[in-house]
């Protein structure tokens, strides 16, 4: 057409797994009416629940040995969400720590 032209208005209505259906609007939000998304929610890493001993290893960032192939994994214990965890060669060494207990 080679005429010049500009954007007047965007409205993105999904990106990754979130869309505009499952937004929660500014009201739902001052009426606490929302879930805040967990790591599990939003990343579709296999989800590990650990041992007592490999617990105590994952919370002082110690690498660990695990029967998986996968990239990363999500650690769990008891229920928490405790760290994500990249496979490096033979072991599984802390990627990001999610929390401290």
């Amino acid at each position: 057409l080679n005429v010049l032209g500009t954007m007047s208005k965007l409205e993105r209505t999904k990106q990754g797994i979130f869309s505009i259906e499952n937004a929660y609007t500014l009201e739902d939000i001052e009426n606490n009416n929302y879930k805040y998304l967990t790591i599990k929610d939003i990343f579709n890493y296999p989800v590990i629940n650990l041992t007592d001993d490999e617990f105590i290893k994952v919370k002082n960032g110690n690498s660990i040995k695990l029967d998986h192939n996968e990239n990363k994994v999500l650690l769990t214990y008891n229920d928490e969400e405790i760290a994500i965890y990249k496979k490096d060669n033979d072991i599984y060494k802390c990627y990001i720590m999610i929390k401290h207990q």
